[in-house]
């Protein structure tokens, strides 16, 4: 669906066995349990470690299962960036536009009620909010014709009130995001 090979996804695995048959040929068979640790919380950079062999310059989360691999990119020693995505769109929680008073469920660490938003602002990662950052969020996607594979959203204009040329990428997350930080 996103066009990302298999080969460059990082993510939680089946244990699989190897069985030779009796005429010599074989099997891969699925086992119904999964390779530890599973592709959360302090399995991310061991996954990562595993699988990259090197810590990540940059690392993007959106929940508290994210935490350890943003320490472990945070290790202080180099270059690195962390971001945490904050799901605060009235879609991502519909239950919560009704009552402010309802978290959404992405904010906390239930065991030990962690938030990991002021725990980003306090370590300076980066917090890009859904509401306030994004300028669509699951819009109409509209290929171009014009054979250089960018889409745009329905409907997305500029300020002079041309339809707007940009990839979706670049059409998502408005620029002021860069060089600032955003306090929760």
């Amino acid at each position: 669906a996103y066009s990302i090979p298999p080969e460059n996804v990082i993510g939680t695995t089946v244990q699989t066995e190897y069985i030779v048959q009796d005429d010599g040929s074989y099997l891969l068979v699925r086992k119904p349990e999964l390779v530890k640790p599973i592709n959360d919380e302090a399995g991310k950079p061991v996954g990562i470690e595993r699988y990259i062999g090197k810590k990540p310059i940059m690392a993007v989360g959106n929940s508290s299962g994210d935490l350890q691999m943003l320490d472990y990119t945070d290790d202080h020693i180099g270059p690195a960036f962390m971001m945490l995505l904050h799901h605060d769109d009235p879609r991502e929680c519909p239950y919560a536009v009704d009552n402010p008073d309802i978290d959404c469920p992405y904010d906390k660490k239930s065991e030990d009620d962690i938030n990991i938003f002021d725990l980003a602002n306090e370590r300076g990662w980066t917090v890009i909010s859904m509401k306030d950052d994004f300028v669509t969020v699951y819009g109409d996607i509209t290929p171009l014709d014009n054979g250089s594979g960018s889409e745009q959203a329905s409907g997305d204009e500029n300020p002079s009130g041309d339809q707007t040329t940009s990839s979706k990428y670049q059409r998502s997350v408005r620029s002021s995001v860069a060089g600032r930080y955003r306090r929760y």
